[in-house]
Formats: C-alpha cells, sequence, structure tokens
C-alpha cells in the first residue's frame, strides 16, 4: 500500500545520473533551467553535478546554488578523500558518498576486501560531515550485494555519521517482489533513511521505486523522462502520478503529488506539460554529438568523450587526469 506521499521525497538526479545518457551535456543555461523548473514544480531534493569532474562541472554547482531555489541540493562522489575534496566551498546541503557493495565489484574494480570497504566507510564520512555536509551513503551495485555484508555497511555508515542509505541497483537486474523484500529488510535492520535508485533495464524502474517505497523506503531517485545510463532511471513524472494514483485507489485521503512532497506547494500537472517543460519543446534539449561521458555508479574511472571537439581530456586538479583518482586505488 502506497504510504501518504508528505513522507515521500523525490531527489531527482536529472543532472547528475540524466546527463550519463548516451549523447546527453546540458549548457550551463540548461542546467540551470532545469533545476529551476524542478523547484518550481516543487520537487524537493536536486543531485546536481559531480565535483570531482572539474573546475566547469563545479562552476555550474555554484551556479545553481546561487539561485537559492527551495530544493535541497546534493552532489555525488566516490567514496574517495580527492573526491570529497573537491566538494568544498559548493553550498550544497548533501554529498552522496558512493562506494560499491557488490563482491563482483569489490573485488574485481576496486581489488580491495570487504574489510576495506567498511573501514573506508569509517573514514571518509566523517570528514564529510566535518565539511558541514549531510551524508547520503550510496551502495552502488547493492542489488547483487550479499545481504548480510550490505547491513554490515549500512551500520558502518550509520555509525559514522550517514543519515541516509541509497540502494543501488545499478545494473538494472531487480524486480518488484525482490525489492519489497530487500528493502524491507533493511528498514527493519536500521535507522536510515532509505533511498531507492532503479535503472530501466527490465523496463521495471518505475514499479521497482514504488515497490521500495512500499516497503518503507523515504527517498526516491528520478530523472525527467527517464534519462539515465543505458535503459535510463525511473521517470520522475510516472513515479509521481502512479503514486498519486495507487493511493487514490487504496482509498487514501487526497494529498499533495509527492513532487511537491515537502514544500506543499504547486502540483505537477499532467505528463505532457512535465515533458514539455523539462526536455520536450521547453527551451533546453540535450545534445547530440558534445557529449559528456561520467563515472556510472559502477565506473571506476572518470572521465570525458567530447564528440566533435579536439584537444587534450580535462583533468582533476593539478597533476591527476580524469581516469583515476588521487590516492588509493580503484574508486
Amino acid at each position: 500500500m502506497i504510504p501518504n506521499p508528505i513522507d515521500i521525497v523525490v531527489d531527482d538526479t536529472t543532472l547528475r545520473d540524466g546527463e550519463q545518457s548516451a549523447g546527453v551535456s546540458f549548457s550551463l543555461d540548461e542546467k540551470i533551467a532545469i533545476a529551476a523548473r524542478l523547484a518550481a514544480i516543487g520537487v524537493p531534493e536536486l543531485e546536481i553535478g559531480i565535483p570531482a569532474m572539474g573546475e566547469e562541472e563545479r562552476e555550474s554547482i555554484r551556479a545553481i546554488a546561487d539561485l537559492t531555489l527551495s530544493a535541497k541540493l546534493q552532489v555525488w562522489c566516490r567514496m574517495h578523500e580527492g573526491d570529497l575534496a573537491a566538494c568544498a566551498g559548493l553550498a550544497v546541503d548533501r554529498v552522496d558518498l558512493s562506494i560499491p557493495v557488490s563482491d563482483q565489484q569489490i573485488h574485481a574494480k576496486l581489488g580491495i576486501s570487504r574489510q576495506a570497504v567498511l573501514s573506508r566507510i569509517a573514514r571518509i564520512v566523517p570528514q564529510a560531515r566535518a565539511m558541514g555536509l549531510k551524508v547520503c551513503l550510496g551502495g552502488e551495485d547493492a542489488s547483487r550485494a550479499d545481504p548480510d555484508f550490505l547491513l554490515k555497511v549500512i551500520e558502518a555508515a550509520q555509525a559514522a555519521g550517514a543519515d541516509r542509505f541509497r540502494y543501488a541497483d545499478t545494473v538494472g537486474i531487480l524486480e518488484p517482489i525482490g525489492v519489497l523484500q530487500r528493502i524491507g529488510k533493511i528498514k527493519a535492520s536500521c535507522d536510515l533513511d532509505i533511498e531507492m535508485h532503479a535503472h530501466d533495464d527490465l523496463g521495471l524502474a518505475t514499479a521497482n521505486t514504488l515497490a521500495a517505497v512500499v516497503a518503507g523506503a523515504t527517498h526516491v531517485n528520478t530523472t525527467v523522462n527517464g534519462l539515465g545510463e543505458r535503459a535510463g532511471n525511473a521517470p520522475l513524472e510516472e513515479v509521481v502520478l502512479a503514486a498519486q494514483a495507487l493511493r487514490h485507489r487504496n482509498r487514501h485521503r487526497s494529498a499533495p503529488l509527492p513532487g511537491s512532497i515537502q514544500a506543499g506547494r504547486g502540483r505537477l500537472g499532467p505528463p505532457g506539460r512535465l515533458a514539455k517543460k523539462c526536455g520536450r519543446g521547453g527551451g533546453f534539449h540535450p545534445r547530440i554529438g558534445d557529449s559528456r561521458r561520467r563515472p556510472a555508479e559502477g565506473s571506476g574511472q572518470l572521465h570525458r568523450a567530447r564528440s566533435g571537439r579536439g584537444g587534450a581530456s580535462p583533468r582533476v586538479g593539478a597533476g591527476q587526469t580524469l581516469g583515476q583518482p588521487r590516492g588509493d586505488a580503484g574508486l
């Protein structure tokens, strides 16, 4: 049964995961317009970029922060000191510190142990808190993680000062019944807020997101029109309207759409209107042929591929190429 939408927080990641769509790169003006329009329709949280991508990315984050929108702002980082250092001075509220939690990615991508993952969480989360940032612990590839180890990760995150855990179905393999069971078990085992991050490889991103909400997830990730890497993410318009429709069918009292969740402000309007505002005839469009590849949840590399533009790849910090972070291997 879908809970009261006032208890569900939409954390829209159009400006982060949405821009990981093949061939999509938003200009600064487009990013500002998207952020402003999402805030205007009542979306309470926006994930707006990856600071370690470089100074151009950080400038766009600062520009959105300067709008002083009603929405809370979040950035995405790998669980790495170099990435976290790039968050300084951006005037955002929160950081998603992301780290692989499945054995496949822990061993093959990072080349470290489970204990090293727990140690890294214990070391870096307090650093983010000391910078004045709230922390969401991003569990990359959580859908393939050992359930018992996943609970240890969440326990470590809570002990280190995180207040939210992002359950990322990074490779898009889950179905709603599995989500219901997994999120329910996590919710019963910790005091953290739970955020569902679904991918649409099997066409189930919206269904999985709603199942997570039924199981007790407090936050959901969406993107406008389902933009995102590979098959995309859970579409904002589908999640919001489906949640309201299911609640109405279950004869709960009428309430604001999840898009206006905590702000209690204007309604989202019909899906066609939202699509027009955010990417279809609304004054800004993804640009083909000027793409920036962004680090996916399961990616160990930061890099940009600019089609049709010559020159060297951008760099992250002095002496560090986009491709391998500073310090210890792998993240």
